[in-house]
C-alpha cells in the first residue's frame, strides 16, 4: 500500500508543471543611468615611463559610450588592468603610502564595481558603483598630481 502512495505521489509531483515566474520588465530610463556615469569625468595623468595610465583612463572614459548590458566586461577589464598596474613595480616618487593607499582604494571600488551582483534596479546600481569607481580614480589622481606640486622638504643639518 505505502509503494502504491509514494508512486502516486511521485507521479503526481512529476506531471505537474512549473509556476510560471513573471519575468520583471523594469523599463531603464537610460538618461538618468548615463548622466550619474557621465558626471564624474576621470582626470588624465602625466605619462610616465614605468606605469602606463593611459589604459587605465581610456577603459574608464569608454564607460560613457558603452551600453547597460556589455559594461559588465569593460568593468571587468578595468578592474584586471587596474590590479595588473597595482603588481608592477612603481618609481619611487608614486611609491608613498598616501599615493599607494589611494590606488588600493580604487582598485577596492573597481572590485566593487565590476563583481557586484546588484538586485533592486541593476542599470541604477551599477551606474552609482561606477562613479564611485571614477570618483576614486579621481582622488588618486589628485593626490599624484598634489605629490609632485609639493616641494621636498631639505631636512638635512645646516
Amino acid at each position: 500500500m505505502r509503494f502504491i502512495i509514494f508512486s502516486f505521489l511521485i507521479l503526481i509531483i512529476a506531471c505537474t508543471q512549473p509556476k510560471q515566474i513573471a519575468s520583471r520588465t523594469d523599463v531603464v530610463d537610460t538618461h538618468v543611468i548615463d548622466s550619474i556615469i557621465n558626471s564624474v569625468v576621470p582626470h588624465q595623468l602625466i605619462e610616465d615611463e614605468t606605469i602606463n595610465w593611459a589604459n587605465l583612463v581610456g577603459l574608464l572614459e569608454s564607460l560613457n559610450d558603452v551600453p547597460y548590458e556589455q559594461r559588465e566586461v569593460a568593468l571587468k577589464s578595468i578592474k584586471d588592468e587596474a590590479v595588473t598596474l597595482s603588481n608592477q613595480s612603481w618609481p619611487e616618487r608614486f611609491n608613498t603610502n598616501p599615493i599607494r593607499s589611494r590606488f588600493n582604494v580604487f582598485v577596492t571600488y573597481a572590485s566593487l564595481a565590476a563583481d557586484q551582483r546588484f538586485s533592486t534596479n541593476p542599470s541604477l546600481e551599477q551606474a552609482r558603483a561606477i562613479a564611485k569607481m571614477k570618483q576614486s580614480w579621481n582622488d588618486f589622481a589628485n593626490r599624484i598630481e598634489n605629490s609632485l606640486e609639493l616641494p621636498v622638504l631639505n631636512t638635512a643639518i645646516r
